[in-house]
Protein backbone atom coordinates (compact mmCIF):
# COMPACT_ATOMS: atom_id res chain seq x y z
CA UNK A 1 0.00 0.00 0.00
CA UNK A 2 2.64 2.18 0.55
CA UNK A 3 4.42 1.34 -2.58
CA UNK A 4 0.97 2.37 -4.43
CA UNK A 5 0.47 5.94 -2.35
CA UNK A 6 3.97 6.86 -2.85
CA UNK A 7 3.66 6.05 -6.94
CA UNK A 8 0.10 7.79 -6.58
CA UNK A 9 2.06 11.05 -4.96
CA UNK A 10 4.71 11.05 -7.81
CA UNK A 11 2.48 10.64 -10.45
CA UNK A 12 -0.02 13.52 -9.21
CA UNK A 13 3.39 15.94 -8.30
CA UNK A 14 4.66 15.40 -12.27
CA UNK A 15 0.96 16.22 -13.22
CA UNK A 16 1.25 19.52 -11.12
CA UNK A 17 4.59 20.26 -12.20
CA UNK A 18 3.62 19.82 -16.06
CA UNK A 19 0.97 22.18 -15.72
CA UNK A 20 3.18 24.90 -13.98
CA UNK A 21 5.23 24.34 -16.36
CA UNK A 22 2.62 24.76 -19.07
CA UNK A 23 1.26 28.07 -17.74
CA UNK A 24 4.66 29.73 -17.12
Amino acid sequence: MLCRASLSAVQHLFSVASHTNILQ
